[in-house]
């Protein structure tokens, strides 16, 4: 368990810091199987590392939860959360506007299996 009361999971799949974590990837392998073009995941890549560099210094790191591929060639970034309050879920918001910015990318939560 993790210092938010969050339990890991470790199957034939990796590991996952959550539950909820885990739940969301199971959902993303349904989708490689998908009829429609735009809801076809064709590749889930895990925990893929962003850096954020300020004037040639590096600051921080950020890692996604998900990065996923769908087979009309979009590309979503997930970052599952379980708790959204307190002072680590504020400096989450922050990297995440910076690694938004810097990247051009969305990074979208999912929370409770749901994402907004």
């Amino acid at each position: 368990m993790n210092k938010f009361g969050a339990k890991k999971v470790e199957n034939e799949y990796g590991k996952f810091d959550s539950i909820a974590e885990y739940t969301f990837f199971k959902k993303l392998t349904t989708l490689k199987k998908a009829e429609s073009i735009s809801d076809r995941v064709v590749d889930i890549e895990r925990q893929k590392v962003y850096e954020c560099i300020i004037n040639d210094k590096k600051c921080f790191k950020y890692k996604a939860d998900f990065n996923v591929k769908y087979a009309n060639g979009v590309e979503r970034v997930f970052d599952v959360k379980g708790y959204t309050g307190g002072a680590s879920y504020a400096v989450f918001r922050v990297k995440k506007k910076c690694i938004e910015a810097q990247y051009n990318i969305k990074i979208e939560l999912v929370i409770n299996g749901k994402i907004i």
